[in-house]
């Protein structure tokens, strides 16, 4: 026996059907508002401001440069050697001790070879100043280093391998005499010298 399809079978289903997707709006939706972003006041920066260098001579030639750097640079036999001052001392060395400065020396003893670094307040504190000083005295401009740098080859007049060099930074005079013409190994007794006075 055949089943015959009914149409009211179809009815129910269809209104089930359309009421699954029927949806309820409301007549009057709410309106969106548009929210500002709270307004923050202003505050101070908290990034930390630069605190200015402030170097120190040290009380010793072994903390001013390290007899490691020396020998490094020059040679492995240098050692520290004390410097003569008053009248039978060098001229330099006295000058730069009477402004509260100290006088190092290093080298082989009983021989030729050394070096000296020297480190006081400048006399000539400012960049323009200093320079001016360093050119007058026949001093040629280093490659940048430090706040200002001027170097002489003194070998021809000296008979021998020789290099000094007058180099201010913050407000102090370096002065370095070593034997090389190597301005390199000049600048790296230097730059001991400067960050052991702290210098960063």
């Amino acid at each position: 026996m055949k089943l015959r399809h009914t149409p009211f079978l179809a009815i129910p289903l269809v209104l089930l059907l359309t009421g699954c997707i029927q949806i309820n709006l409301p007549e009057n939706p709410p309106q969106q508002t548009s929210s500002n972003p709270p307004t923050v006041a202003p505050t101070e920066s908290s990034t930390p401001t630069a605190e200015p260098v402030s170097l120190r001579i040290p009380e010793t030639c072994g903390e001013l440069v390290r007899l490691g750097v020396i020998q490094s640079q020059v040679s492995s036999h240098f050692v520290e050697i004390p410097v003569h001052l008053g009248p039978e001392g060098s001229p330099r060395a006295n000058a730069f001790v009477s402004r509260g400065g100290i006088a190092c020396q290093w080298g082989i003893p009983n021989s030729d070879a050394g070096m000296v670094v020297y480190v006081a307040p400048s006399k000539t504190p400012t960049v323009d100043g200093f320079s001016a000083v360093q050119i007058a005295g026949g001093f040629s401009e280093c490659p940048p280093f430090l706040d200002a740098c001027f170097y002489k080859d003194e070998s021809a007049e000296l008979g021998v391998d020789f290099t000094s060099a007058e180099i201010l930074v913050e407000g102090f005079e370096i002065y370095i005499g070593i034997g090389t013409t190597d301005l390199n190994k000049l600048l790296n007794v230097a730059r001991e010298a400067a960050t052991n006075m702290g210098y960063v």
